[in-house]
């Protein structure tokens, strides 16, 4: 129990502000948490959706182990909860263009309770390691049990591949913040979508030490504008159609926001207009067969690429990619259309999620849990926020044992758990122990 000396109202903000940080620490989990499955049916198999654009999906590697016969395979987030319960699951965060596997020949045990009747396969599938649990070039499992070191590394999604990458194993010497860039594309992809060179100046480019040391206190070193010249020409040999101001105290550059255009870039443009003058009509280049074809972008953000490293892109990179036919027949032939596709984005995908959650009235608030607290005594409060971590504390170990297996949490473990924390309640209780004292 707190005491009610002298120094009692420090306790008491110290008391309210624990409680305050649990509660906001509850209230981003859920956030996260509905982000991802907010958008998913938790009841509904999603097979009769077709491949859906994205969906949150699971690997169960009791029904599809690693070498089994049957192959790989992803169910929805229904089929994980019906029909995969107490099963060793692979949470996969979200895929595109994905048809759940539940059921079918990938599946060896067990058939779909929620949709039978399903295609012996998806063919449109696409099926990476991920379904193995490993990730990254490393190959490795996450969390990796045996390399602990390597879970202080923030893994990365590649929004081209699927896969995820340590920051450490991308080939870059230096990677954004989180708040610096949207996505993230893979070395192996860079390599392998050719037409990425034509938009690299938009990617965001993290500067090298070298150029912020040189960058640092300009205007004591006595000659800025030579200072100036040497960072300038460091970036454009990054990038050749981005110019960018720079200061000891900018840590990245973003390329889209640069209005700056390169002599070729110039020259063509000027080229292209005295073609048309020369028409005497300036659609009548742009018109086939009564048709008007949209005129190629591609290039107006032309860039160097360097293909041994992972490049990222800000939010709004993918409405600058060209959508002319040309452009079109090569995005389908490189299997890389879905990028001119709004609704493929993970925030667009996290958006929906969100919209559909507040749809059905919850709201993802602490005012209210904050009131609740506000209305009882100091005492009252510091016996509160004891009482959670005590509660916190044997929930995880319960829990535990459910992420060493890799089993999911059902309602009735959940149950289960505070059954035995009621009865070892009521017990002390019996035994004497006053309540306002008691430890769950």
């Amino acid at each position: 129990m707190a005491s009610t000396g002298e120094g009692g109202s420090e306790e008491y903000d110290d008391s309210s502000l624990t409680m305050m940080d649990i509660l906001e620490e509850q209230e981003a989990l859920q956030e996260d948490a509905e982000a991802v499955l907010g958008a998913s049916d938790a009841d509904h198999c999603t097979y009769d959706k077709g491949y859906m654009v994205r969906q949150a999906v699971y690997a169960c590697l009791t029904c599809s182990p690693v070498g089994g016969a049957g192959g790989r395979a992803g169910v929805c987030l229904a089929c994980s909860l019906h029909c995969h319960n107490n099963h060793t699951l692979v949470e996969l965060y979200t895929k595109r263009n994905f048809k759940c596997d539940c059921g079918n020949s990938n599946i060896l045990m067990t058939t779909c309770k929620l949709q039978p009747g399903k295609s012996a396969i998806n063919p449109d599938n696409k099926y990476s390691q991920n379904f193995d649990g490993l990730y990254c070039v490393c190959h490795r499992p996450y969390p990796d049990t045996e390399q602990p070191e390597s879970q202080d590394d923030e893994m990365i999604q590649c929004c081209c591949c699927e896969d995820w990458y340590h920051s450490q194993h991308l080939g870059n010497s230096s990677v954004p913040t989180g708040d610096q860039y949207a996505e993230m594309i893979c070395s192996a992809c860079v390599k392998k979508l050719t037409f990425l060179h034509n938009y690299a100046s938009l990617a965001v480019t993290v500067m090298s030490k070298s150029d912020l040391d040189t960058s640092v206190d300009v205007e004591s070193s006595g000659d800025s504008t030579a200072v100036a010249d040497n960072v300038m020409q460091k970036t454009e040999q990054k990038s050749e159609s981005t110019k960018t101001e720079v200061s000891g105290k900018k840590a990245y550059v973003n390329g889209s926001g640069s209005s700056t255009t390169t002599n070729d870039q110039q020259n063509g443009q000027r080229k292209n207009k005295e073609t048309k003058e020369n028409t005497g009509d300036s659609t009548k280049d742009n018109i086939t067969n009564g048709k008007q074809n949209k005129v190629c972008s591609a290039g107006q953000f032309k860039g160097a690429v360097a293909e041994s490293e992972a490049m990222f892109f800000p939010e709004d990179w993918r409405s600058k990619l060209c959508t002319c036919d040309t452009c079109k027949v090569e995005y389908s032939r490189l299997e890389a259309s879905y990028l001119t596709n709004s609704e493929d984005t993970i925030s667009h995908y996290e958006y929906l999620s969100r919209q559909r959650v507040a749809g059905t009235g919850r709201q993802l608030s602490v005012e209210r849990e904050i009131d609740a607290l506000n209305s009882v005594d100091r005492v009252t409060r510091t016996e509160m926020v004891t009482e959670y971590n005590t509660l916190s504390t044997e929930l995880r170990e319960y829990l535990r044992k459910f992420a060493d297996t890799g089993k999911v949490v059902r309602d009735e473990d959940i149950k289960e758990f505070f059954a035995g924390l009621q009865a070892r309640k009521k017990q002390r209780t019996m035994d004497g122990v006053p309540p306002n004292a008691c430890r769950w």
